[in-house]
């Protein structure tokens, strides 16, 4: 079957996208009315775009692969096919060799005693610790069927919010990747060329070109040393990144970036609040719910405080005390969560200021790709420009002193 890539509506308005296979654009249609959703597009081949290219998972298995296995195992289970049974079914028609492999491993542990939980557990460089506790919760209260439609929309949801980042800060690193290499090439071609030709006229160069030139021999004759270089700059940053004093250095001085910080710092409380709102949801304890939430934060400093939070709320402290201690987390945080403990729907608080903080990052994103897409063209346009500058000035001089004679 042909695979067609969709743009949606949930009934509250969130987009969502995604593929799907399907004899037909109306049949996939269809299949989206009843999940619930507003089909805007359906599209067997949509091009390329930065934000596909985002989405590709080298080596391992694509979410989007987990997502239609969630929803599919949800249906299975939901028509009353055994556990069993559906896993080997969809451990067949998995197009993804890992996760095939990943699937027909679980059905084996499973077939040897284990439960669902801890045979997926035993596949971690698959599962998150998100997916396998609360598949464990949904078979300790009979809800498998609601849990994985959950962990499918959660992460529909997770990859449309990365998609969209990371595909709005490849395009200009993209930009920024080509300028260097055609610089580089310049350097390494033009230069020389016009250098010796200016040697033959016997003109003397004026100070622009003399620092392209100057680039240029550096270049050629020194490249391996440059790149050497370079290449011990980036291991050293990215040993001292692993250990721990380093991590949390770099991880706090990202926080501190103009424009980038506050949209780190947002990206991480989107993400603790997705989070800690689907394990609550799913009937998570509060201390598990929290302790897994700090292990999927990126950001060791966000990750540290929601890891603080747990002590406290074991010696009877409410959840907004240590949150709003934290100088990361802007106030209406930890009001919110207040009003949400007194009330006794901190979950449905949660979900408001995750609707409300995944916008916050749609809208810094949407308005920082439009402020660096002409930043960098202006930067570009003034390297070539003073490239051509330094090769063209000596031309003048040179036209000068024979109109002189």
């Amino acid at each position: 079957m042909p695979k067609f890539y969709y743009t949606a509506k949930t009934k509250t308005g969130e987009e969502r996208k995604g593929d799907v296979e399907g004899s037909s654009k109306a049949q996939v249609a269809d299949l989206l009315r009843s999940q619930g959703l507003i089909p805007l597009n359906v599209d067997e081949n949509p091009g390329f775009s930065f934000a596909q290219l985002s989405e590709m998972n080298v080596g391992g298995v694509p979410m989007n692969e987990k997502v239609v296995f969630m929803r599919q195992l949800a249906t299975m289970i939901g028509a009353g096919l055994p556990l069993l049974q559906s896993i080997e079914i969809l451990s067949a028609q998995a197009q993804n060799k890992a996760f095939s492999k990943a699937l027909k491993n679980i059905v084996e542990n499973i077939r040897g005693g284990s439960n669902l939980a801890d045979a997926m557990e035993a596949q971690k460089n698959v599962f998150d610790e998100i997916t396998i506790n609360l598949v464990r919760v949904g078979e300790e209260t009979g809800k498998l069927e609601e849990i994985f439609v959950r962990l499918a929309d959660d992460m529909e949801a997770q990859r449309t919010f990365r998609s969209k980042v990371r595909g709005a800060m490849i395009y200009p690193l993209i930009i920024i990747i080509v300028m260097v290499v055609v610089v580089a090439i310049l350097l390494m071609t033009m230069v020389p060329q016009m250098s010796n030709m200016y040697e033959e006229l016997g003109a003397q160069l004026p100070l622009p070109t003399r620092i392209m030139v100057f680039l240029s021999d550096m270049l050629i004759k020194y490249w391996w040393l440059i790149l050497s270089i370079l290449a011990i700059i980036i291991g050293s940053f990215i040993s001292y990144r692993k250990s721990d004093g380093g991590r949390e250095v770099t991880d706090s001085l990202t926080l501190k970036l103009p424009v980038f910080g506050k949209l780190i710092k947002d990206i991480q409380i989107a993400d603790f609040t997705r989070t800690l709102e689907l394990m609550l949801v799913s009937g998570v304890d509060i201390s598990r719910s929290l302790e897994i939430t700090a292990a999927s934060l990126g950001n060791i400093i966000f990750r540290k405080t929601i890891e603080g939070t747990v002590k406290s709320i074991e010696k009877g402290v409410p959840l907004a005390v240590p949150i709003s201690q934290d100088p990361n987390f802007p106030i209406i945080v930890s009001q919110m969560i207040a009003v949400g403990e007194e009330t006794g729907k901190v979950d449905v608080i949660l979900g408001k200021l995750n609707e409300y903080y995944t916008e916050e990052v749609n809208h810094t994103v949407n308005n920082l790709t439009s402020l660096l897409e002409p930043i960098i063209l202006v930067v570009m346009g003034t390297v070539v420009g003073f490239i051509a500058i330094s090769i063209y000035m000596p031309i003048f001089k040179v036209g000068e002193s024979i109109g002189g004679i």
